[in-house]
Formats: C-alpha cells, sequence, structure tokens
C-alpha cells in the first residue's frame, strides 16, 4: 500500500499508524515536557523509517532492473567478443589454409615436371607404353570419381546428355584426340632434350592458345598482351639459343636437337588445341543452360576415354616408326624395366604424382583466386629450370647458365605483361 504513494501521504499515514499504536497525541505542557519530546522523537522516527521502507522498495526494483541491464549488457558484449574473436580465428585458418594449399600446388607443379622427365630415362625407348599405361590411370581415377559423384547426385542429367548425345560431343571427342596427338609427341621428343628445355618450351602454349583462341573463339587480345606473348617468345628464343646440349644419356648433334624442339613445340600446339576445344565446350553448355557449369569431372572422363581408345589406334604407328623393336620384343623388353625394383616404383610414383596434380590443381583454382594460380604457374617456371641444375638421380646436373636464366626470366616478364588484366583485378 506504501509503495505508490506520495511522500507526504506517506508521512501522514506513518502519523496515523503512531497514533492507532499509542493512543491520541497530547498536547505539550510543563509536566509532560519530557514526555513530549521522547514521544515527538519516537514519532519523527517511526516516521522516518515508514518513509524510508516506501522509498527502499522502488529504488531497490529499480536497482535490480539497472543490474539485470547491465548484466545482459555485459553477455552481449562477451557474446560479440567471443564470436569476433572466433572469426578471427577462422579467418586465420582459412588464411593458413590458403598458403599451404598455395605451397602444395606450387611444389607439386615442379615436381609434377620433374618426374616427368625422370621417368623418361628408363622409359625412353617405352613412350607409347607410359603414354598408354598413364591414360589407363587417368581413366581409372575419372570412373570411380564420376561413380561416386553419381551415386551422390551431383551430377545432373543436363550434364551427361551434354557430354554423350548433345552438342558437347564432337568437341570432347576432338578434344581427346588432340591430347592423344599430344601424349604421343610429348614423351617422343622430351627424352632428347635437358628438362629446363622441356620447362622453357612449355610456355608456347601461351602464344598456340591466344592463336586459337583469336581464330576460333573469336577472342580479342590489347596491345600489352600481344607485347607479352612476343617477349615470352624472346625468352624461349635465348633458353633455347643457351641450352643446346642434349639430354642425359643422349648424343645428338644440332640438328637432332633442332628436330627434337620442333617436334615438342607440335605436342605443345596439339596440347593447345585440346584446351581450346575444351573451354569451346563449356561455353557452349552455358549458352543452352544459363547459371550452369559443366561438371569437370565429366569433361575429363568423356576426353581421357576418347584418348586412350585414340592411344590404342596409334599402336600400330608405334611400332612402325618410334620403335625398332617387334612387338613380343617390345613388350619382353618393357616388362623387364617395370620388374626392376627403381624403375618400376618410379613409374607408379608418376602415376600417382599425376593424379594428385590433377586434384590439387581442381582444388587451387576452386578455393584460391585465379590470380593466385597463375602467378604460381608462372613463379614454377624459374623454380623447375633452378632444380634441373641439380644433381638429380639419373638426371645428372644440368649446366648452369646465366644467360639461360636471363631467359627464363624475360618468359616469366612476358606471363605478368599478358595477364596484365587479371593482375589489375
Amino acid at each position: 500500500a506504501v509503495v505508490g504513494d506520495s511522500p507526504s501521504r506517506v508521512h501522514g499515514k506513518a502519523m496515523l499508524a503512531y497514533v492507532g499504536s499509542h493512543g491520541q497525541l497530547h498536547a505539550p505542557s510543563s509536566r509532560h515536557r519530557l514526555t513530549q519530546k521522547a514521544s515527538r522523537r519516537c514519532f519523527f522516527q517511526h516516521a522516518e523509517t515508514a518513509w524510508r521502507r516506501s522509498l527502499a522498495v522502488p529504488f531497490v526494483a529499480g536497482s535490480c532492473a539497472v543490474l539485470a541491464q547491465e548484466s545482459r549488457r555485459r553477455d552481449a558484449t562477451r557474446g560479440m567478443q567471443r564470436s569476433s574473436s572466433q572469426q578471427m580465428a577462422s579467418s586465420k585458418s582459412k588464411e593458413k589454409a590458403a598458403m599451404l594449399l598455395a605451397a602444395v600446388y606450387l611444389v607439386a607443379t615442379v615436381c609434377n615436371k620433374v618426374l616427368f622427365r625422370l621417368t623418361l630415362v628408363p622409359f625412353g625407348a617405352y613412350t607409347h607404353l607410359l603414354s598408354t599405361s598413364t591414360n589407363v590411370a587417368y581413366m581409372l581415377y575419372f570412373c570411380g570419381v564420376c561413380w561416386r559423384a553419381a551415386a551422390s547426385g551431383s551430377i545432373g542429367q543436363k550434364a551427361w546428355d551434354f557430354a554423350l548425345r548433345g552438342s558437347g560431343k564432337r568437341y570432347l571427342v576432338m578434344t581427346g584426340l588432340a591430347q592423344a596427338v599430344t601424349f604421343t609427341l610429348m614423351p617422343l621428343f622430351a627424352r632428347k632434350l635437358p628438362g629446363s628445355v622441356v620447362t622453357v618450351m612449355a610456355q608456347s602454349m601461351l602464344p598456340f592458345s591466344m592463336l586459337l583462341s583469336f581464330f576460333f573463339l573469336g577472342r580479342r587480345f590489347d596491345r600489352l598482351q600481344f607485347a607479352g606473348v612476343l617477349t615470352v617468345v624472346l625468352g624461349i628464343f635465348v633458353c633455347t639459343q643457351t641450352s643446346g646440349g642434349p639430354a642425359p644419356g643422349a648424343s645428338m648433334g644440332s640438328a637432332v636437337f633442332l628436330l627434337s624442339s620442333l617436334g615438342l613445340l607440335t605436342s605443345y600446339f596439339f596440347n593447345a588445341v585440346s584446351f581450346v576445344f575444351k573451354e569451346t565446350a563449356i561455353i557452349r553448355y552455358q549458352e543452352e543452360n544459363p547459371g550452369e557449369r559443366l561438371n569437370g569431372n565429366v569433361v575429363n572422363l568423356l576426353t581421357t576415354v576418347t584418348q586412350g581408345i585414340a592411344l590404342w589406334m596409334f599402336w600400330p604407328l608405334n611400332f612402325k616408326l618410334m620403335t625398332h623393336l617387334s612387338i613380343g620384343a617390345y613388350f619382353r623388353s618393357a616388362l623387364d624395366v617395370v620388374s626392376q625394383p627403381g624403375p618400376g616404383t618410379l613409374l607408379f610414383v608418376y602415376w600417382a604424382a599425376n593424379i594428385f596434380y590433377l586434384v590439387i590443381t581442381l582444388a587451387a583454382i576452386t578455393r584460391l583466386s585465379s590470380v593466385v594460380v597463375l602467378l604460381l604457374s608462372t613463379l614454377a617456371v624459374p623454380l623447375t629450370t633452378l632444380v634441373f641444375c641439380l644433381d638429380l638421380p639419373l638426371l645428372g646436373a644440368a649446366p648452369f647458365n646465366w644467360l639461360t636464366m636471363v631467359g627464363v626470366l624475360v618468359i616469366f616478364l612476358g606471363l605478368l605483361i599478358y595477364n596484365h588484366k587479371q593482375l589489375q583485378r
């Protein structure tokens, strides 16, 4: 009853409560002066106590409300701080994961190029068998990936219809045929060249891809991109002029070196053709299905199957032009090499490294930016060239030439100039 009253009403109620408990108030007199003083003191004490109690209830209630609100605000602040710290920790972990992925991709790119040249030392006389067996490893891998993806429903029926019965079939078939020619010519001519030259000539895919994209896809390029391509060509020319030595175990003159270089360039031209046909298929699928992207595993599976069929059809050509051995002697000799611990283990490592390189490349393209992948691929060129200057098993150390490094740096600069638009983003 006291909570909602004003102070004046509180004093009145306190007086009534005092009168009701002590009887009526007596007027002051000389005889009762001490009693009046005591009564007055007691009355004011009771009134003050009642008034303080009347104010204490809303004060305590308000104080509790303020404390509760302050507690909620403190809890919210702690929650925001905890969420912010978790976000910072998550961001740092993502940055560390991205840096680790970039480093793994760079190392895998360099190791893939080095392993390719190492494998050609014991299997240089059986290049077509090497290409065919590597294709079988690819085919088994992509069959397993596509089967698992189809079971989970991550590959739609539109992708299969486009690749098997739609307009994308002819582009993917042409891609597989071009890759078959690349797999046949590349190991055949790369086995006679130093590893550093093979790495440098791989950059010829840039001008080849540019020309093919210009004529078949109708793309236009600015002056800086043309300047970048010319710079890359200049760097390739400088490197080939200073790295004219034969590969380990191969003795050849300048004519054979030139023929091997032209054959390797031809293989990279067909590799660029395969990339253009594959890109055309992806563009056609996006035109027919706006907002959707063609599954890369479906593309790789179909092109690998076509490549395998073409490679098996090239076997008569292999025995007629690429080897002087008969069919029986060829496979018996190859089996003897594979049965040896060193070459056999190297072959399985080469297969596993190629499949791992496909997986890590797809992960890098998906999780990292295109600029990061571009810079890492460009950085792999001088690093691979320097690795071949080390004393590697089966290969030895390639002679270090400062002019070769100048040519590699010129190629690096040309690649950066060509991709100036992506770098500006």
